[in-house]
């Protein structure tokens, strides 16, 4: 799977203004009847949409390419167009029919599989494997989620999260997370009390942070893309090469590392407030 990030930073619900912010790490997986069989560390899961939309999407790959090709044509047959007035309520649209989409095309793929069509799966209520292929869809459907942004009437910024079941639309905090690195970075933001009031580079490095909090899970790639969206301005690409003074924040604003409270001057202040005794630190250095 992956990790994407969508977020809104700088914005003024008086005003319907913000910028939004999105991110994924490039690991693609190749799946054969589910099973991961290849991976490539250096693939693309950002895709441009019509009107200056982007997506972002956790999935295997070759289901994302089908996806995205359906909704970038959805939008364009809905006639989404640049400042339209119901940009948010078509962008709804497009996704709804787009998870429709997907449900149709995963529910063909697992009845095939277990060697009986969709006529039978839907009408026999006595089919031995019904509950098996619901159980199998349910899983199939969830692993497959899209993070939308851009811009709608006046410039507002629109930001929606679906994962082919659900959609929805975010104002605030401001941000969502999917793919299997999804929990860690979720729980990072909030660490850090991410909302869509700050400002863009500050929201961008707890963006970068969350993301790096995500490699917890194996499936989630070293390397991350994101881009920055801002009304009336072409997307702008943040590589590596590109956020380098990274490393300078992260110095300055990463947590602290803890070592230091092994020390035994550290032991010693413990007990004393707690009124106990300790053992001195192994080596007489640190405790390990």
């Amino acid at each position: 799977m992956t990790a994407i990030i969508g977020l809104l930073a700088d914005t003024d619900h008086k005003a319907q203004t913000g910028n939004i912010l999105i991110c994924a790490d490039e690991l693609i997986t190749y799946s054969l009847n589910g099973i991961p069989v290849s991976s490539n560390r250096h693939g693309g899961k950002l895709y441009d949409l019509p009107c200056g939309f982007y997506v972002a999407i956790a999935d295997d790959i070759s289901r994302s390419h089908q996806v995205v090709s359906f909704l970038y044509d959805r939008m364009g047959k809905l006639g989404i167009t640049p400042g339209h007035p119901s940009t948010a309520d078509l962008i709804r649209l497009a996704l709804a029919d787009t998870a429709n989409y997907v449900r149709l095309w995963i529910r063909k793929e697992i009845c095939a599989d277990y060697g009986v069509s969709e006529g039978e799966f839907l009408h026999d209520q006595n089919l031995n494997e019904r509950e098996n292929i619901r159980a199998d869809l349910k899983a199939a459907v969830i692993a497959t989620e899209l993070i939308i942004g851009g811009f709608g009437k006046n410039d507002s910024p629109v930001l929606f999260y679906t994962d082919c079941i659900n959609i929805e639309e975010q104002t605030s905090p401001g941000f969502f997370c999917g793919g299997s690195g999804a929990t860690a970075a979720l729980n990072w933001l909030n660490f850090r009390g991410q909302n869509c009031f700050m400002s863009t580079q500050r929201s961008f490095y707890h963006l970068r942070e969350a993301h790096a909090f995500a490699r917890l899970s194996r499936a989630v790639g070293n390397t991350t893309v994101a881009i920055l969206l801002t009304p009336g301005n072409l997307a702008k690409p943040i590589t590596a090469d590109e956020d380098s003074f990274l490393k300078g924040w992260t110095k300055e604003f990463y947590p602290k590392e803890t070592l230091p409270l092994d020390s035994q001057d550290k032991r010693d202040e413990f007990a004393s407030s707690l009124g106990i005794k300790l053992p001195p630190a192994r080596s007489g250095k640190t405790y390990r």
